[in-house]
């Protein structure tokens, strides 16, 4: 990956997941977002052998600037967890021969969002000489096409960031919360509303506090799947706010806390938040 490869479309993440030839080479197409340089279109083609791992990733295919770079790698957790990392470049359309390259050591996991399995975590970058040059997120995607070899990859991102603006139009019911302002969600005319927390996502020790109006409710819960359920009351003349800390980031990345709010028994506001540890989500309860 060349941190000179400018791009101009973003990408949050692209739906794509192909079989080659053999069924053993695996095919996964997304976005690898670096920390203050900007998002990048990233292919990585992986042979599975066991619990071990190799292959290729290309960055920016089908653009002037693609390189294609070798890599290595391990499952772990029965496929959950994948992590692998780049040990040298293949080839490259890139010019200027001054370019230093930044080699993807990457730690993936398993999850699924909108129905879809995707593969995504954190990566560092690291030179030649093993100084870290580079940090951010991956993001790859699965679904069930065949994609040809010769296809226009910037036509097919085009089409794939259509679909991916449909499938969030379609599940537009979770909604992401924000960590920097209050998130406020309309309850009608209840005065008591039911809400569920709890990990949709990989069931990786992600712990919370949760607190309304300053009284604090759970002091040191670690989400399961199953989840818990707590009613609040909505008392007129107080702020009516759930606060979420956050108290660590789990054992593969951010911490992930899917939020269920029923407004009735056919109304059920779904909400999904995640952040760093010692971060205060709040959820305000609104007449």
């Amino acid at each position: 990956m060349s941190l000179k490869i400018k791009i101009t479309t973003l990408l949050t993440f692209l739906v794509l997941f192909a079989f080659g030839q053999s069924s053993s080479v695996l095919k996964y197409v997304g976005i690898i977002k670096v920390k203050n340089s900007g998002s990048y279109f990233y292919q990585v083609n992986l042979e599975v052998k066991g619990n071990k791992i190799s292959g290729v990733t290309i960055t920016n295919a089908g653009n002037k600037n693609e390189t294609t770079a070798a890599l290595f790698g391990e499952t772990k957790n029965n496929g959950k967890k994948i992590s692998f990392r780049e040990t040298k470049i293949i080839r490259t359309a890139i010019k200027d021969k001054q370019t230093a390259f930044c080699f993807v050591n990457a730690e993936l996991v398993l999850r699924t969002k909108f129905g879809v399995e995707v593969l995504e975590g954190t990566f560092v970058g690291k030179d030649e000489k093993g100084n870290i040059c580079a940090e951010g997120t991956i993001q790859l995607a699965r679904k069930n096409v065949i994609v040809a070899d010769s296809v226009d990859m910037s036509k097919l991102a085009k089409k794939l960031s259509d679909t991916l603006q449909k499938i969030q139009s379609d599940n537009s019911y979770v909604k992401p919360l924000s960590v920097n302002e209050v998130n406020k969600v309309f309850c009608g005319n209840n005065k008591k509303i039911l809400v569920k927390f709890y990990d949709g996502n990989v069931i990786d020790g992600d712990r919370i506090e949760i607190s309304y109006n300053g009284q604090v409710y759970r002091e040191n819960y670690t989400l399961t799947e199953k989840g818990i359920y707590i009613e609040f009351n909505i008392e007129k003349g107080k702020e009516n706010i759930i606060k979420v800390k956050t108290l660590n980031t789990g054992e593969t990345g951010l911490n992930t806390v899917n939020i269920e709010i029923h407004i009735s028994d056919k109304n059920i506001e779904s909400y999904v938040l995640e952040a760093e540890a010692q971060k205060d989500i709040k959820i305000q309860l609104v007449n």
